[in-house]
């Protein structure tokens, strides 16, 4: 706990088992040991006064102690319960302390005489919390389903009850005193009007039981958690939901803002805490014009320069120096599942349900050229001559065409298959194409069939060539990803395990890494020439939908539709924290290594600056400590060095270094904090 001035860090073991029965005390900042605080060894729950001048322990024998926090000294005896203190609070007024027995009682206490001065059993009570001005105090009961307002002098109920259609696990107030939230295990947390008792929003709906609760200091956000291992961030005065799910590995057990609401604290069951910023990116631009909404997806060209954004069967496409539309709204029979811009950036091609591929050009209202295929169309890709188009469907027809024309000019294979997909080479020498558990390669100038492998594992549906043309990567349905070598087929290492069905790879701009993402919560990145894990996994909350490398290779983005992360590429370490999107992320890119791009699902232009991103000077020093165990002195080295220990392997140390170099880098570059 962080004392009210923030200059002090008041910390113990909160458990049954420990006992150390001492009260950490740490002078923030500098980190400075202060004097323990001899306590109970039994600690369960404690609290601080406003003004920070005393502390309550209460531990599992039933007994409260308040001391000093200048001298640690007892400033009364202990406040003794018939059983374990499950929670104590002081009244922000002065003079009083509540506390909850687990016995079924709660109690009133004059402070610092010590002196009991009411006592309310009879109900299976839970938390008790005061009001911003000390008059009221909020109590759960939580097998009466029901939060009970009462007046915080005399302990009597005020007459208001907040019920919940199951146990009720804790309601707090705003700050301003006007509004009470809940939380129960009906899967909801509610607010209510603190003078009328009334619902002030609708429910705020979870998919687990809801069991903390925090406002922001402005009272205009509040945070929930519970059993989901998921904690939100909704608006107090519509009741509508400001943040995705922010995800953990277990259920939520406290949520906290920053003072100035910039940021959420949260910590879970699964033995982390996370940061979360809330609203570190500009806001969204305008939305953009005439685009049909919401916005299932964005594609945007190589270089960053255009996107398509398209919503079911219709679309339009941008320039996104301005992001004026080079396309009227152009519309398909069928939904439009792919899109690529030719590589002169001349025109986009769609492929969709009706079985067609459309060539478009800017300012057209009709498409130039189309292709029928015999089914729907399930991948396309630009020959790098902008010329010509390879495409396929879930007949299974394989067909090189023009582009200027829709003439084909070589259908490769037919017939009606479970998985297809396709990919071109970056020198258009080569076509490749895989169907069922087959995969071929296909001369482009001659149209003759280089090689043929049938013997890999599960269907393939994503191919990818390296930037120089050597190797080509497949990931299945089954989770294999295998890396063949172009000008034989032959494997260049045994296949590797994602795991899970591949979705994503992406090669690094001088081929020697890729990186993989499919259906699980992580992405992953290996040597294209060794075949070795060169990173640990790449986590997001909500999962890794797709993962690629900047342009030149410096940083690696891992997104899914709520939120996304930067890496430094080279070390694994995050570049800076997750950011949420709100509104839903229908696509984004690195046009350069100074911002990204994208655009939400409600059709707004986003800009997120890469300085921006970057971790903060005194969160980078932590970062150093942490991962080479040694203190950063004031010319941000390392003391002692080197990074990794005398007994670690050549690949920890290497890896230790790599991650060392970057932090430094990183620690110089940012400004030092204030004095």
């Amino acid at each position: 706990m962080i004392s009210p001035d923030s200059r002090r860090l008041f910390n113990a073991a909160a458990s049954e088992t420990s006992h150390d029965g001492k009260l950490s005390v740490i002078e923030l900042p500098g980190r400075r040991a202060l004097p323990d605080i001899a306590v109970h060894p039994k600690l369960r729950w404690m609290d601080l006064t406003r003004d920070g001048l005393l502390v309550a322990a209460a531990s599992a024998d039933g007994s409260v102690e308040i001391h000093n926090t200048a001298s640690g000294k007892p400033v009364c005896p202990p406040l003794v319960h018939g059983g374990i203190v499950i929670s104590a609070e002081f009244n922000p007024a002065g003079g009083r302390l509540v506390t909850v027995c687990d016995d079924s009682t709660v109690h009133l206490w004059e402070i610092p005489a010590g002196r009991e001065l009411k006592k309310i059993s009879g109900e299976t009570f839970g938390r008790a919390h005061f009001s911003p001005d000390g008059k009221q105090l909020v109590i759960v009961s939580r097998r009466e389903h029901k939060a009970q307002l009462y007046d915080a002098e005399i302990l009597s109920p005020g007459g208001l009850t907040l019920r919940h259609d199951d146990y009720v696990q804790e309601a707090i107030f705003s700050p301003d005193g006007k509004l009470v939230a809940t939380a129960g295990d009906d899967h909801v947390a509610r607010l209510w009007d603190a003078h009328t008792g009334q619902p002030f929003t609708p429910p705020l709906p979870h998919a687990n039981e809801v069991y903390c609760l925090a406002f922001s200091a402005d009272g205009r956000m509040l945070a929930t958690g519970g059993a989901e291992p998921a904690a939100r961030v909704w608006d107090v005065a519509t009741g509508r939901p400001l943040t995705p799910w922010l995800r953990h590995g277990g259920e939520i057990l406290s949520v906290k803002f920053s003072p100035d609401g910039s940021h959420l604290l949260t910590s879970s069951r699964d033995g982390t805490a996370r940061l979360w910023p809330l609203f570190t990116s500009p806001a969204p631009l305008a939305p953009l014009a005439d685009q049909p909404t919401p916005v299932w997806r964005t594609t945007f060209s190589d270089d960053g320069k255009l996107a398509f954004c398209s919503s079911s069967n219709r679309g339009r496409a941008y320039r996104t120096a301005d992001w004026q539309p080079l396309t009227p709204v152009v519309q398909c029979d069928g939904i439009i599942d792919h899109e690529r811009f030719s590589p002169d950036g001349q025109e986009l091609l769609t492929g969709s349900r009706d079985h067609l591929v459309r060539v478009w050009r800017w300012n057209s209202m009709q498409p130039v050229a189309t292709y029928r295929h015999a089914g729907s169309v399930t991948a396309v890709e630009w020959l790098p001559d902008s010329k010509r188009i390879f495409s396929t469907s879930e007949n299974g027809d394989f067909v090189l065409w023009n582009a200027s024309d829709g003439r084909r000019v070589k259908t490769f294979t037919n017939g009606p298959f479970a998985q297809h997909t396709l990919a071109v080479s970056p020198d258009g020498r080569w076509l490749a194409g895989s169907w069922n558990q087959h995969l071929a390669l296909w001369n482009t100038g001659t149209g003759e069939r280089t090689w043929f492998n049938d013997s890999t594992r599960g269907s393939i549906n994503i191919l990818r060539f390296s930037p120089d043309n050597r190797l080509l990567a497949g990931g299945s349905d089954t989770g294999d990803v295998q890396l063949q070598r172009v000008a034989t087929g032959e494997q260049v290492f045994p296949s590797l395990p994602h795991g899970v069905m591949v979705r994503c790879i992406g090669f690094s701009p001088d081929g020697k890494r890729f990186v993989v993402a499919g259906d699980n919560l992580v992405a992953r990145v290996w040597s294209s020439v060794t075949g070795e894990p060169l990173l640990p996994p790449l986590k997001l909350p909500g999962g890794v939908a797709g993962a690629a490398f900047s342009p030149n290779g410096r940083w690696l983005m891992a997104a899914n539709e709520n939120e996304f992360q930067v890496w430094d590429a080279l070390s694994g370490v995050p570049a800076g924290s997750v950011q949420p999107c709100p509104e839903g992320l229908s696509g984004a890119v690195s046009p350069d290594e100074t911002h990204l791009i994208g655009v939400s699902v409600t059709g707004k232009i986003l800009n997120f600056q890469m300085a921006d991103l970057k971790w903060p000077r005194e969160q980078i020093i932590s970062a150093a400590r942490l991962l080479s165990g040694a203190e950063v002195d004031a010319a941000g080295g390392l003391d002692p060095a080197p990074p990794a220990g005398d007994n670690a392997t050549p690949d920890q140390r290497r890896n230790a270094e790599a991650t060392w170099l970057w932090l430094r880098e990183e620690l110089k570059s940012s400004s030092p904090p204030a004095h």
